[in-house]
């Protein structure tokens, strides 16, 4: 990433895309942990940077997908009981709420900014 003349020239401006690549970066990182050793704690950090990554700029929401595909891989289509994704289910969106409390407060503004 240090030599994408994209991201390179996106990091001179204040530009919410270096920003959203670190949060998204963060929470692939995360993603991969829970491939290698499904705890809690790398639950948490994905979910985390993946609703910072999504408060930084929307189009980076895909990345819940990398989590999913993540713990699917690890338990199986039994994951679906597993407590750990009803974790990230609630975390995601309550990061995304404290980091753009105008989501919530002003919807129809929001809604209509999308």
């Amino acid at each position: 990433m240090a030599v994408s003349p994209v991201i390179v020239e996106q990091s001179q401006r204040v530009a919410p895309d270096a920003l959203a690549l670190f949060f998204l970066m963060g929470a692939v990182f995360f993603a991969v942990q829970i491939l290698e050793e499904p705890r809690t704690i790398n639950y948490l950090g994905a979910s985390i940077f993946a609703g910072l990554a999504i408060a930084a700029k929307y189009n980076t929401a895909p990345v819940v997908l990398s989590i999913l595909v993540a713990h699917f891989l690890s338990f199986g289509i039994a994951g679906w009981k597993n407590r750990q994704l009803f974790l990230v289910c609630l975390v995601i969106p309550s990061v995304f709420m404290v980091v753009t409390p105008y989501s919530v407060i002003d919807f129809p503004g929001f809604w209509e900014g999308l």
